[in-house]
């Protein structure tokens, strides 16, 4: 009967522990972002992308800001942001040109190394970017 006791005890105990309301892992992590929809891509992403073909060049900032240089143009030709829905999806919004108040939102599959950034739009188009040095 004591031994009944005791494990009835020890269950109780680790119930209330269990019912605390503290999450283990928010103290563990104290002082920390919250982690990013986007994962590892989210911090892989940032920095300057230049196109395979030459032509352009894009900045993901860690701010989510996105600026798109003509390449070799120090101004951007235009700017937007960016948005992780997932680790393998961004929502990309930006103004059509300088002088257009018009904006384009395109979601893009991406698959980001470190040094290689492939974007896939919702048409099936695939763009091929090196990490700009």
């Amino acid at each position: 009967m004591m031994n009944f006791r005791l494990v009835l005890v020890v269950c109780a105990c680790a119930l209330l522990a269990s019912c605390s309301g503290k999450d283990a892992t928010k103290e563990s992590s104290k002082g920390q972002a919250p982690a990013s929809p986007g994962g590892k891509s989210a911090e892989l992403i940032l920095g300057k992308w230049e196109s395979a073909k030459g032509k352009d060049v894009w900045e993901y900032g860690k701010d989510g800001t996105l600026k798109m240089y003509l390449a070799g143009k120090d101004e951007p030709l235009t700017t937007g942001k960016y948005t992780f829905e997932d680790e393998g999806t961004i929502t990309v919004e930006f103004q059509d040109s300088p002088d257009s108040s018009k904006k384009i939102t395109e979601k893009l599959k991406i698959t980001v190394t470190q040094d290689e950034l492939t974007t896939t739009d919702s048409k099936g188009v695939v763009d091929n970017f090196k990490r700009k040095k």
